[in-house]
């Protein structure tokens, strides 16, 4: 009988990396955390941001970023795990009544294809992507409406 040490294979973690949020300065800082990819996202009045994650095989609702209205949403869904986000376009500008400037348009990019536009474009355009990474989690700013918003990337892995 004899017992024997030796290394196992410990898998490193994945170095994630926050991206600068864009957009304006206006309300609450919020922070979704880093997952292990997004395979839905709601956009609109009614579910302004709201991010639906992947986290060990399991389905993680993120929180609701902006105001709860009465008027729809639109959704962009992923065939996940073989789709995956690489790039957030956007536009940002300060609208009537809001107390700084707010995002106004988002269109997302996956390995396989591309968003339609939610919402329209203005004055000031923004792209959040890292070559070579996914997007795995959002951060941003908040009130009412959705002021900014930034990525949480990692290396894309095989």
């Amino acid at each position: 009988m004899g017992t024997y040490f030796g290394p196992l294979p410990i898998p490193l973690p994945v170095s994630v990396e926050k991206l600068q949020g864009k957009g304006g300065d206006g309300g609450v800082s919020w922070d979704d955390g880093a997952f292990d990819g997004v395979r839905k996202i709601y956009v609109g009045q009614s579910h302004n941001g709201v991010v639906v994650y992947d986290k060990n095989n399991q389905v993680v609702l993120g929180e609701d970023h902006g105001k709860k209205g009465r008027l729809g949403y639109e959704e962009f869904e992923l065939d996940y795990p073989s789709e995956y986000l690489t790039a957030v376009e956007g536009f940002y500008n300060r609208i009537f009544g809001s107390e700084s400037e707010v995002i106004t348009m988002l269109k997302f990019k996956t390995n396989v294809r591309t968003s339609p536009p939610f919402g329209s474009s203005s004055a000031s355009s923004f792209i959040l992507e890292k070559e070579g990474h996914k997007i795995v989690g959002f951060h941003g700013k908040a009130s009412h409406e959705l002021h900014q918003i930034g990525v949480s990337v990692a290396p894309i892995t095989k």
